[in-house]
């Protein structure tokens, strides 16, 4: 029987996942592969270690997805029981599986580690499935279809878990997909969260089909748009049409469409226009260097930074005038201006940043609020500054400050061809 998936079920098992200790990055991992496949993940949920959660999830999930995915509970201990959670779950036995068993046996000789009697309990599978290799542990994974339903069985620990979906599990599962699939991303900056959400519902018609998300950011908003569709072609075609009305309506919010962090759309459009930045930073004390130097290659274009705290720092090694900060003090638009002017004639770039402003807990003693901050840019002899007030911690106020001036860099770097 050719099994077809419609939608998947994804049951993580452990103790440590539910109660916190551990961060459930595999059932996000999974989905989204899934995803990626044609495959909608319409149920999740985080269960305790033992026989009894796992067989009433099996039991529920069987009579309602076509997938059954599990995570965790494969290994050694009494309490790893998924395998025979969800083999009584299907009447079925649990079966020695020579080829996993000589591969556990192969696993501890190779590196010299003492092999235990529990640990063969996990080179047993269900009667009728098949196990998938694990390269890296000691528990086998298991692809089973019984049934109307396909049945995955995956290890915890993601270093297992990734590379057997990735090389064994993803080949297998892409031909049973029901639907072609296909989406795109668009990051917007300028607007909140709820206002572009109620733009598209006033604006862009969604369906089972097509479906529009939004993602809120630091300062910025990610719109996540997919199809689901006979083939992939048609899938294409969807995206294709709804993304000119997107454009359309959201024509000035639009920095990019890709699904990236701005630093690296940024980092990304320096490179390829081969145009050099350098920043000088006051409460934001080099956060934007620093994520610069994230990027690989990134040394191409940017030379330097300075992290100018004090007054005489930013006179010293900017030039910022005595004057500018007597009248307008250190966090205002003229000193902004002149950080950016000056740092980029000390490193000799094509765009100067200067960043000034109070990221808290205090204010200014002139009045000016907590949250206050100016970004500066200095390009082709043109100088712009932008004021903002931000909400929220010393750390969001500085993450805000640099995103924007990210985006203001965009801002200039979409009109300069290449």
């Amino acid at each position: 029987m050719d099994l077809k998936i419609k939608n998947a079920a994804i049951i993580a098992v452990g103790d440590e996942v539910l109660c916190g200790d551990v961060v459930n990055t595999n059932a996000a991992y999974v989905a989204s592969k899934l995803e990626s496949s044609g495959i909608r993940c319409a149920y999740q949920c985080v269960i305790p270690d033992g026989y009894a959660p796992v067989r009433q999830q099996v039991d529920f999930c069987k009579d309602n997805f076509d997938l059954i995915v599990t995570i965790g509970g494969l290994g050694p201990t009494e309490d790893d029981l998924t395998k025979e959670a969800v083999a009584d779950a299907l009447g079925l036995e649990l079966k020695k599986d020579e080829e996993s068993e000589r591969l556990i046996h192969e696993f501890f000789k190779t590196r010299s580690f003492i092999e235990t009697p529990n640990n063969l309990k996990q080179g047993e599978i269900p009667e009728g499935a098949e196990p998938l290799i694990n390269n890296v542990g000691t528990a086998p994974g298991v692809y089973l279809e019984f049934g109307r339903n396909i049945y995955v069985l995956l290890p915890g620990p993601p270093g297992e878990l990734i590379p057997m979906f990735d090389e064994v599990l993803s080949r297998k599962l892409a031909p049973k997909a029901e639907f072609g699939y296909s989406e795109k991303h668009y990051l917007l900056w300028g607007m909140g969260e709820s206002n572009i959400e109620q733009a598209l519902r006033d604006n862009i018609q969604t369906s089972e089909k097509y479906t529009l998300n939004t993602y809120a950011g630091t300062g910025s908003v990610r719109l996540k748009a997919t199809a689901f569709a006979e083939n992939k072609t048609m899938a294409d075609a969807l995206i294709a049409e709804k993304d000119k009305e997107i454009k359309q309506l959201f024509s000035e919010l639009l920095l990019c469409e890709e699904n990236a962090d701005i630093c690296k759309v940024a980092a990304k459009l320096l490179l390829e226009k081969n145009i050099t930045v350098s920043s000088a930073e006051s409460c934001t004390g080099g956060l934007l260097a620093s994520k610069l130097t994230e990027i690989s290659g990134i040394s191409k274009v940017f030379p330097g930074s300075a992290v100018t705290y004090c007054d005489e720092v930013k006179m010293k090694v900017l030039g910022v005038e005595k004057a500018t900060l007597d009248a307008h003090t250190a966090v205002s638009r003229e000193t902004a201006a002149e950080m950016a002017e000056g740092v980029r004639n000390y490193f000799g770039t094509d765009v100067g940043i200067g960043i000034t402003g109070y990221a808290g807990p205090g204010g200014g003693d002139d009045g000016t609020p907590v949250g206050q901050v100016y970004i500066g840019i200095c390009f082709k002899g043109k100088t712009e500054v932008v004021g903002k007030i931000y909400k929220g911690s010393r750390n969001a106020v500085r993450e805000r400050s640099v995103n924007d001036a990210f985006a203001l860099l965009l801002k200039y770097l979409k009109d300069i061809d290449i």
